[in-house]
């Protein structure tokens, strides 16, 4: 899920990452020695990469997060401030 402003749009960043709401990319790919070495002579910036690293976020959906926790995960999605 793309959230525009990471964490910091969240009421409670820290009720966030306990719910399973994570980035998805810490990094560009182009950090990755074996990507980076295929990437020489080439542009050193990636806005389109450094912008999804940013703000790529993995939302928990598995069969094992309670129906409380599915309420709260939605219900922070809902009150998210972009």
């Amino acid at each position: 899920m793309r959230l525009p402003r990471g964490l910091a749009g969240f009421e409670n960043p820290q009720q966030a990452l306990r719910l399973g709401i994570l980035p998805s990319h810490p990094s560009i790919l182009a950090v990755i020695p074996q990507v980076r070495a295929r990437l020489d002579g080439l542009d050193d910036r990636w806005p389109g990469g450094e912008e999804l690293s940013r703000s790529l976020f993995t939302v928990p959906t598995h069969s094992l997060l309670t129906e409380r926790e599915r309420r709260e995960v939605t219900g922070m999605l809902q009150r998210y401030r972009a």
